[in-house]
């Protein structure tokens, strides 16, 4: 199973869709709960579905939901700031792997862009554990 999360302008919600077939065929996109875009799915050691994106609403950040039932569900209530005070919508497009942390510790660190206090657009990394 392939799951999917894909941004949509007017509403300003991540939709999704699913293949059960390698790609080749895709279900219809759902609108999800989550506010925010573009998206970056990591599947995470223990089975969740981590989804980090770009909130470009005041106050602008980084935020990430996580899913325990493959993406049927996001729990958007219990969802975390990765990186907050940024200063406008220009940023997002974030992307992220999972560190060894060791133990039953999840590491991960993502990458995203995003302007600087001195509006320089540049690279930006965040390192959280969950």
């Amino acid at each position: 199973k392939i799951l999917m999360v894909m941004r949509e302008n007017e509403s300003g919600f991540l939709h999704q869709c699913t293949s059960t077939d390698g790609g080749l065929t895709w279900s219809a996109p759902e609108m999800t709960a989550i506010l925010g875009y573009p998206g970056h799915l990591l599947a995470l050691p223990d089975g969740r579905i981590l989804c980090v994106y770009g909130y470009r609403f005041g106050p602008y950040a980084i935020r990430a939901v996580v899913s325990e039932d493959q993406g049927r569900t996001w729990d958007v209530a219990g969802g975390f700031v990765v990186r907050g005070g940024l200063p406008n919508a220009d940023l997002g497009y974030p992307a992220s792997l999972v560190l060894n942390g060791g133990g039953d510790q999840v590491w991960v660190f993502t990458v995203y862009y995003a302007q600087d206090d001195e509006d320089v657009t540049c690279i930006q990394a965040t390192r959280y554990r969950l």
